[in-house]
């Protein structure tokens, strides 16, 4: 799960809101860097709440792992987080470092990145399957760099109803708020950028989920499959601004699939999603 904790965060004494303990909460996401106090004291009782410990909670399912690369999941359940806006805000601030990362990978593994969809003379985004571009190749254009599609931070009314759905309101169970996708066209290639993110001595792997795995159902996803990696960036900037404990995710694709993900395709998963409650 999700840590409370950063290098740098600091707790108050006091509880400002003592009947919202362990749920989400509605004061502005960004105070300054994560896991830091604002520089003036007029908001510090309540961010020290937000940062305030929170007690243990249930372990994480088990996942797929690469046990041939010596990969197992962890957790650390030691300091789970319990409000949202936290958690926002350290999503907020790890999203440029997890975009750099996964251009280093790409880089090595012929990874590649969704275009942003072309627009029609009225201004209207252009319907039909997503482009996309290897990075090797956008480095040398700036032109085409600054038309890359990359992930965002998950939507809050998408988060909060997989809170209610899936985790029983357990903030510290949203591991996908900060995100990226690399895409790729063979497996060859996307087993490279998994041995290029294990070799990395700044990541942590916490889990892995391999929807690609021979007994995974794709049943549960509607033929839907990638490689999810949830990771920790453990880095001096990151330890600086106090979010090298925050868990992001990295998906993992083939561009068959990739292909799928667009908007139509994109609303007929939710419906099954949807239907099953998810």
């Amino acid at each position: 799960p999700q840590s409370s904790f950063g290098s740098h965060s600091r707790t108050s004494s006091a509880d400002p809101e003592p009947h919202l303990k362990g749920r989400y909460q509605s004061n502005e996401a960004a105070q300054g860097a994560a896991g830091r106090l604002p520089p003036d004291g007029g908001n510090r009782q309540r961010v020290g709440y937000i940062f305030k410990r929170g007690g243990t909670r249930g372990r994480i399912p088990d996942f797929v792992e690469f046990p041939e690369l010596g990969i197992k999941s962890k957790a650390d359940e030691k300091n789970p987080i319990t409000s949202l806006d936290q958690l926002y805000a350290q999503a907020k601030g790890l999203d440029p470092f997890l975009r750099k990362k996964v251009q280093d990978w790409a880089f090595v593994s012929n990874g590649l990145f969704q275009l942003i969809p072309p627009k029609d003379e009225e201004g209207v985004k252009k319907k039909g399957k997503p482009m996309f571009i290897m990075w090797a190749h956008a480095m040398e254009i700036p032109e085409l760099r600054s038309q890359i599609k990359w992930g965002k931070t998950k939507g809050v009314d998408r988060a909060v109803q997989k809170l209610v759905r899936s985790y029983k309101e357990d903030v510290s169970r949203l591991c996908d708020v900060c995100r990226q996708s690399v895409v790729f066209e063979t497996v060859t290639d996307l087993f490279e950028c998994v041995k290029a993110i294990r070799k990395d001595a700044d990541i942590q792997i916490v889990r892995v989920k391999n929807r690609y795995d021979l007994k995974y159902d794709s049943r549960q996803s509607a033929g839907y499959r990638d490689l999810s990696m949830s990771i920790k960036l453990n880095t001096p900037q990151t330890r600086n601004l106090g979010i090298e404990h925050h868990v992001c995710e990295v998906l993992l694709l083939l561009k068959a699939f990739a292909e799928t993900k667009h908007d139509e395709g994109h609303q007929r998963y939710i419906e099954f999603r949807n239907a099953r409650g998810e």
